[in-house]
This record gives structure tokens, sequence and C-alpha cells, in this order.
């Protein structure tokens, strides 16, 4: 439930909100146990953090919880594909990557 109102907070631009319901999220997915839940709450607040500039605290999140997704070795879809999505937002964290939309050649 925190992940979902996070994602809508940054939706609606409202990134101190949604940085404290991420972190919430957070807290809830680690106190879970589960590496695919901490990993799904590492998503929000590394975009919070992408918003703010702060690329270099977003993407030592995000490998931080590619590392743990990792550690599970992948053995499930939902492994695979918690991995891919970690994989796919660390990208937009890197700092100097270009995330703004290109049209088609």
């Amino acid at each position: 439930m925190y992940s979902l109102a996070s994602a809508v907070l940054i939706k609606l631009g409202s990134y101190h909100r949604a940085r404290l319901t991420a972190d919430r999220a957070r807290t809830w997915a680690e106190v879970s146990g589960s590496p695919l839940a901490a990993a799904a709450a590492a998503r929000e607040p590394a975009i919070v953090l992408r918003h703010q500039d702060q690329t270099d605290a977003a993407q030592r999140l995000m490998s931080s919880a590619a590392a743990d997704v990792e550690a599970t070795r992948l053995r499930t879809d939902a492994t695979a594909a918690a991995y891919a999505q970690i994989l796919c937002t660390l990208a937009y964290t890197v700092p100097g990557a270009d995330c703004a939309p290109r049209p088609w050649p």
C-alpha cells in the first residue's frame, strides 16, 4: 500500500511526501524478510532521489537491491522479473544517463 501511495505521489510531483511514504514502504518490506518485497520497495525512493538530483544515492540503493535479489539465484520467474525491473530502474539512475524519450529514427 505504501509503495502504491508513493508511486502516486511521485506522479503528482510531491517528492517530499513520496520520499516519506517510500521510506515507510522500505521499512515494512525489510521487516517482511522478503528480498522481492525489499527490491520492489527500493524502486520508489530511488525514483524520488533521481528526481531530486541525488543520482549517486539512487544508484547505490538500486545496486544494493539488485545484489540482494541476485543472491536468491533467480530461481523463480518472480525473482527474475524483479531483477529485470531493478536493472531497468538502475539504468535510469546512472549519472549522466539521458533519460529523455527519443523519437523513432
